[in-house]
């Protein structure tokens, strides 16, 4: 799995699609490459998952673009402030990770609240409008990305 996670990505904000990657090579085909061949493949994955980020994240956009409103009480999707957002987690506080750690076994639960510890460091870390992604024009996508 540690060889694994640095090519399972998720991006984009995660409103109308799953940006869920996987790309894998069992160890005994990737060894038998020559280092030439590992390079190239590597290099490729990581051009795929760069592009794959900008579509979504484009996807994403270009959707709330079309269908977004500023106004919540009309139809669309509403994308709350940082201030509804915080006042949105301060009411459900911990219900959500104590639900989850009924879910899981004992063991799992150490793993759950260093995730959520990590999460909430790189949260606060990296605020929304802080990310090259949010910097991309998506105009550079329009001939292969249709909202409907």
């Amino acid at each position: 799995m540690r060889e694994q996670t640095p090519y399972y990505t998720t991006d984009g904000a995660g409103a109308f699609t799953g940006d869920y990657y996987m790309i894998a090579a069992s160890r005994r085909w990737w060894n038998r490459l020559t280092p030439a061949t590992q390079q190239a493949l590597e290099k490729l994955v990581h051009e795929t998952i760069e592009t794959q980020k900008q579509y979504n994240w484009c996807v994403d956009r270009l959707t709330y673009d079309k269908y977004g409103t500023k106004d919540p009480a009309k139809p669309g999707v509403y994308w709350m402030s940082a201030q509804e957002v915080s006042a949105l987690t301060g009411a459900v506080g911990d219900a959500s990770i104590r639900y989850v750690k009924t879910k899981i076994p004992p063991d799992a639960v150490p793993l759950l609240e260093q995730f959520v510890k990590e999460g909430r460091e790189l949260s606060k870390d990296n605020p929304p409008g802080s990310s090259w992604i949010e910097k991309i024009d998506c105009t550079k996508f329009a001939s292969v990305i249709h909202i409907k």
